[in-house]
């Protein structure tokens, strides 16, 4: 189908691949690695990015972002007030209700959620600001 807009229509693609190999997947699709680019959807970047929504909005609130392994030892080492995961580490969800259990304010449990999906490919650092405060306020 590709070949054929290309072609009857002179129409032109370029692939934008989120954290895949956009050359790799975009030659399946008859697109050249000339029209294949590679975005990496960084956590760290969508931190940044609540931060400053907090600061607009004057909220006092840390925000950080650890790799699942360590996750552990930062819920020993500070009081955590609501943990997201990224969506591509959903699957996870279970096991991070298991280690969230007990771990909060007064024995309870930390609040938990994934977050949406195309908040984060969009790092929309505001709307994942308001998705952990709905969280911590319950």
């Amino acid at each position: 189908m590709i070949e054929r807009q290309k072609a009857k229509y002179g129409w032109e693609f370029l692939f934008l691949g989120a954290n895949i190999d956009a050359v790799e997947t975009a030659s399946q699709f008859g697109i050249g690695a000339d029209r294949a680019v590679n975005y990496q959807c960084d956590s760290a970047l969508l931190v940044t990015k609540m931060q400053a929504a907090a600061k607009e909005e004057g909220i006092d609130a840390e925000i950080f972002a650890c790799p699942a392994s360590e996750a552990d030892e930062k819920m020993e080492q500070q009081q955590i007030d609501c943990v997201l995961l990224g969506p591509q580490v959903s699957y996870m969800k279970a096991d991070f209700e298991n280690k969230v259990k007990g771990k909060g304010k007064d024995g309870k449990d930390i609040p938990l959620d994934v977050i949406n999906m195309q908040d984060y490919g969009m790092m929309n650092g505001k709307n994942v600001l308001a998705q952990a405060e709905k969280l911590i306020k319950g």
